[in-house]
């Protein structure tokens, strides 16, 4: 007899749950056919040889025997045949379900039970082979049911809770498993059905209960102790079959928790089962499937949890490390950055106990701590960067610090804060930016970030100090700290270039100035057009110190050094330095030295340039020498001046010093010349040029320049229209001009433009004015006088005593007019001259010819009738030379007075001939 299940051991069951295993979440297959089990054959069953022959053989037999009795035994040995030709066949289902047909009819005419319960047995087994399920279990049931005591009843239940659980009926399966299980630990199959049941319960989401099962085979098989360091079973002490269904409990058991999650965990679960030295294996069987199956974040806090259940745990501390691995390899960079924080604060900064020990003192601690902390400061950083927030920048920064503090002799150290510096500018924290990058640069040990550093402190002192950078002094130290520290760096001679501006352009020249000048003495040199800034920073600073010579030797560097273009500029410059270096010896009353200075200038800086400062010097070397007296050449520099800048503003001032200067040496007709040209200043009140004009006249006249002098009287009167006194005054001029030159005519025409003048402005004359047209109306009476005297008469006298007439009285108008001005020298002359008129017309009268055809009685009758006609002039003549006299009472005794006390004297000897003087006045004698 063959006994279908016999001696089933772990072998059988190896091949049940790891061969029909398809994917890691679906439970192990039942057994596949009776090549996986062995099969015992009794002395009345056919060998493996000749089973075709054999099948044959009983196939003919059948057919020779008709009786019931005889035919079944060799139907049941035919079945057998076909069992076990299915047994070996690749194919079994074809003989496989000849012999299920043979064992059902068998089974339907059977009267023995012990011979049922054999063919129930073998038709379950044959419709295994046959593929024909249902039939199994059905003869599986009807066995279980029908003979409950036959001694493979316990293989059947196990082969139908097999087949059951192949259909998906794992209620029912686990139902048939729990019996089995139920028969105790030393019941066969008890190892097989807990692991079945487990998948069973797995497969009816009974997870907890799938999980106490399949823990329990585990500790069947390899116990507590068959639990090795590294989380793996230790199942080199046991059968492979026994591994391998160990393994796969333990597989069932995470399928259980990774459906189960959060809800319920290995931890949840060796608490209730009271199974602690199985939760690292279980945790890691668990991580190990959350990230086979891309389940990252579960991953890592299962490995979390473990490792904070279990911080004494010797793979707790790698669960930490496994759990931040779990996060970064799938992707969630945020949440490994954040776990990687974590650990660091705990051992770097909190410095929690690693297995007791100081966790910086564990070289696997400090590495790792060194590898997070690298991979946080990069990480924000970079964040930073790319979202640009403040806030990202301070976390950055606040992690660089941390670093430097747990790891402060880290050969990174200068990297680090350097990389701290960065993110603060970042930050806008530019003050601490600024102090990190110097500890860079200036306190670590020398390093390749150092000078790179000391500039960037520069910058950040910059963006510190904002729109007061320029004079801030932190600005100022960390520039030439870095220039010194670092002066063969290109950046250092920027730095110093650029600060060297900035306090030029702030206005702090004197520190400005330093900085140019160590700009000018660095080594390496700067560029050209820094060296050119510095020279420019000297020159405005030394001028604005007046130290003009330093500026000097600026501007000459500028302008030895300049572009065409810019050589104008500096010319100009270098003119106002030498200029002002001429004010300063002026200003120390040094005027020749100063002069020289002014002078200077004109042979360093050419004539087109600077034109206005070469005029002043030039104006101002002559004023110097001027106050140096040294006349001559102050003219000669004045000279130059007008007439190298006839434009200048100062040219006419010029010309009035000239004028001056002239005066002052004597030299009248060339100051002249010049009040000559004063007179032309239009941008002179009309006052000052008429007052020039009138000292070109004067100074003309005095010179012995008649002809100048006329021309400047007469330009006087008809370009300046002056005012009336200065007209007569003029006027006068002129008639004395032309008199002293011979032309009488000439001056008589200006007497009576003057009395003419003095007319037209009677309301305004003075005694001035009135004695000046006096004397020219007593000239011009005196011309018609002399009219007078050269009429002679003549016979007929009746035709030329009208005439002499006509000319004594324009004459004694004229003098009348003389005399009505009020002038007493005028008028005692006028008087005078009147009397004098009178008493010559009578002389004329008498001394006039006589006609010669007169008789001796006619010649005395004439001489009677001229003497009457005579004598009222002779009256006249002493009435007017008496009051001309009378004047003496009034304090007049002038010449015209004593001419007419000498004329009375001889017109009437007996009153006027005797005179004395007595004291200041004249007694008359009578």
């Amino acid at each position: 007899m063959t006994r279908w299940f016999h001696s089933l051991g772990l072998g059988v069951a190896v091949g049940l749950t790891t061969a029909l295993a398809q994917a890691q979440d679906e439970a192990p297959a039942t057994l596949k056919s009776l090549e996986e089990r062995q099969i015992e054959i009794t002395p009345s069953e056919p060998r493996e040889a000749g089973l075709e022959e054999m099948r044959e053989n009983y196939r003919e037999l059948l057919k020779l025997t008709q009786d019931p009795s005889e035919r079944n035994p060799i139907l049941r040995r035919l079945a057998d045949t076909e069992l076990a030709i299915a047994s070996q066949a690749d194919d079994p289902r074809e003989p496989a379900r000849r012999a299920l047909n043979i064992y059902q009819r068998l089974v339907a005419v059977q009267s023995y039970r012990e011979r049922e319960a054999d063919l129930l047995y073998r038709a379950a087994h044959a419709a295994d082979l046959a593929g024909d399920t249902a039939a199994g279990i059905t003869a599986l049931t009807r066995l279980i049911d029908s003979y409950p005591d036959f001694k493979l009843i316990p293989e059947a239940y196990f082969r139908r809770a097999e087949t059951r659980f192949v259909n998906g009926s794992y209620r029912v399966a686990a139902e048939d498993y729990t019996w089995l299980i139920e028969r105790g630990e030393d019941a066969s199959f008890y190892i097989q059905s807990l692991y079945k049941r487990g998948w069973s319960y797995y497969k009816l989401a009974r997870h907890q209960d799938s999980l106490s099962d399949e823990l329990e085979v585990i500790r069947q098989l390899v116990g507590t102790d068959g639990i090795a360091e590294d989380g793996t079973l230790a199942v080199s002490d046991i059968s492979q079959a026994s591994a391998e269904v160990a393994q796969d409990a333990l597989r069932n058991m995470t399928l259980n928790f990774a459906l189960l999650g959060a809800e319920y965990t290995p931890a949840d679960f060796v608490d209730q089962q009271q199974a602690q030295p199985y939760e690292y294996l279980l945790t890691q069987r668990l991580m190990d499937y959350y990230l086979d199956k891309e389940r990252y974040t579960d991953a890592s806090e299962t490995a979390l949890a473990f490792a904070r259940r279990n911080p004494e745990h010797p793979q707790a501390k790698a669960l930490e490390v496994a759990s931040i691995e779990a996060l970064e390899a799938g992707g969630f960079d945020k949440p490994a950055l954040e776990a990687k924080q974590a650990y660091v604060t705990r051992y770097g900064i909190d410095k929690q106990s690693w297995y007791g020990e100081d966790p910086l003192t564990v070289d696997e601690v400090r590495e790792r701590l060194q590898e997070y902390l690298d991979s946080i400061t990069s990480s924000l950083h970079a964040g930073a960067q790319e979202t640009g927030l403040t806030v990202d920048y301070e976390a950055a920064a606040e992690w660089y610090a941390r670093y430097l503090s747990i790891f402060p002799d880290t050969p990174r150290a200068a990297e680090l804060a350097f990389l701290r510096g960065e993110v603060l500018f970042e930050a806008d924290r530019f003050a601490d930016a600024a102090t990190m990058y110097e500890q860079v640069a200036y306190d670590a040990a020398p390093n390749e970030k150092a000078a790179e550093a000391g500039y960037a402190a520069i910058l950040a002192w910059r963006e510190a100090a904002g729109d007061a950078a320029a004079t801030d002094p932190r600005v100022l130290e960390s520039t030439q700290r870095f220039a010194e520290q670092y002066p063969a760096e290109e950046n250092a001679i920027n730095a110093l270039a650029r600060l060297a501006e900035d306090r030029y352009r702030a206005g702090e020249l004197a520190t400005a100035d330093e900085l140019a000048q160590q700009l000018i003495d660095h080594q390496p040199p700067p560029n050209n057009t820094q060296l050119t800034n510095a020279w420019r920073i000297r020159a405005a600073a030394a001028q604005d110190a007046e130290a003009y010579a330093d500026s000097e030797t600026a501007l000459r560097w500028l302008l030895n050094n300049a572009t065409p273009q810019e050589g104008e500029n500096w010319e100009q410059q270098l003119a106002t330095a030498i200029y002002k270096q001429g004010e300063v010896l002026v200003d120390a009353g040094e005027d020749e030295a100063a002069a020289e200075e002014f002078l200077r200038l004109r042979s360093l800086v050419p004539a087109g340039t600077a034109e206005d400062v070469r005029a002043t010097a030039l104006y101002d070397a002559a004023a110097a020498q001027i106050r140096a007296e040294n006349t001559g050449a102050a003219i000669s520099l004045l000279e130059s001046f007008r007439s190298e800048y006839p434009s200048n503003e100062l040219a006419d001032e010029a010309t009035r010093k000239l004028a001056e200067l002239h005066l002052e040496d004597g030299n009248k007709l060339a100051a002249a010349d010049e009040f000559a040209r004063i007179s032309q200043q239009t941008q002179l009140e009309s006052a000052q040029r008429l007052d020039a004009a009138m000292q070109t006249a004067q100074l003309s006249a005095e010179a012995g320049s008649t002809s100048a002098a006329i021309a400047a009287y007469e330009s006087l009167l008809t370009q300046h229209s002056p005012d009336f006194e200065t007209t007569i005054e003029a006027q006068h001029a002129l008639i004395d001009l032309h008199r002293d030159g011979g032309d009488t005519a000439a001056a008589d025409d200006w007497r009576q433009r003057l009395i003419d003048t003095h007319a037209d402005n009677a309301g305004a004359a003075t005694e001035r004015t009135r004695t000046l047209a006096a004397r020219a109306s007593l000239k011009l009476a005196g011309d018609k006088r002399a009219a007078f005297d050269s009429t002679r008469l003549s016979l007929p006298l009746e035709q030329s005593l009208p005439a002499k007439k006509d000319r004594l009285q324009a004459a004694l108008d004229a003098y009348g007019q003389a005399a009505d001005y009020g002038i007493a020298e005028v008028t005692t002359a006028a008087t005078y001259h009147t009397g004098d008129l009178y008493y010559d017309f009578g002389q004329a009268l008498l001394e006039s010819p006589r006609p010669s055809e007169l008789s001796g009685n006619e010649k005395a009758q004439y001489e009677i009738l001229l003497e009457e006609q005579a004598f009222p002039f002779e009256e006249d003549a002493i009435g007017i030379h008496e009051a001309n006299v009378e004047r003496i009472g009034n304090g007049i005794y002038d010449e015209w007075v004593r001419k007419s006390l000498a004329q009375l004297a001889e017109l009437l000897p007996a009153r006027y001939a005797k005179t004395e003087r007595m004291s200041d006045g004249i007694v008359t004698v009578e």
